[in-house]
């Protein structure tokens, strides 16, 4: 069992996962076609690249573990053998919130196939490889995830080609999300905005709901 990630913490990588999906959500007004590229299912953040690479970090109170799936890797892993030296608190959240995720359909069957994953204990990230080849694995797909606000909020800002008042729109609701953990209500001024950016804001409006928030009508 390694120690890794050990400049970052739960809380962080909890707020990249936010940041993340506020982009998503706003943006996503114009690319419908990356509807799918992230998701959340009430506490697990699903995310994929399109290109045989997926992910969900599943978050608990206190911890989370994350599950890491490259399909250009023919060979699964071993969960259990990834999870050596994990609490069973750990091994039983992981196999109920975050593995379920990794069910992947065969022609006879559906089995669960995962390359890396790792998990937290207290202020501490853990994984049974290391830390390089857990990123060389996944093809950086945890980047984002790892970097400091300024540093996702212009890798953000980049991949979606967003405007000025778009770039601030955004980081104005990861501020009220984060300062929330309940529901939060958008005033209509925002439904508004996206209106006048984007012809078809359904998937904005769905993509918000799934973080809890709500934009009045």
């Amino acid at each position: 069992m390694k120690e890794i990630f050990n400049f970052t913490d739960v809380e962080e990588m909890y707020q990249r996962c936010i940041l993340a999906s506020i982009a998503h959500a706003v943006m996503v007004g114009k690319y419908d076609m990356l509807t799918g590229e992230q998701w959340w299912d009430e506490t697990n953040y699903n995310f994929q690249n399109f290109e045989g690479i997926r992910g969900v970090i599943s978050f608990s109170e206190k911890d989370l573990a994350c599950v890491l799936q490259n399909e250009m890797i023919a060979s699964g892993e071993d969960d259990m053998v990834l999870l050596e030296g994990a609490d069973n608190t750990t091994i039983s959240f992981v196999q109920n919130e975050a593995l379920p995720y990794m069910m992947s359909e065969n022609e006879n069957s559906a089995e669960i196939r995962i390359t890396a994953l790792f998990w937290s204990k207290g202020k501490k990230f853990y994984a049974n490889v290391e830390e390089e080849q857990l990123m060389k694995k996944t093809d950086n797909i945890l980047l984002p995830f790892l970097y400091s606000f300024e540093d996702a909020k212009k890798y953000w800002t980049d991949y979606y080609e967003m405007t000025d008042p778009q770039s601030r729109l955004v980081e104005e609701i990861y501020e009220k999300r984060i300062l929330s953990k309940g529901k939060i209500k958008l005033g209509r001024e925002i439904k508004n905005q996206l209106g006048k950016w984007f012809e078809d804001i359904s998937n904005c409006l769905e993509s918000f709901l799934e973080m809890n928030i709500d934009i009045e009508n």
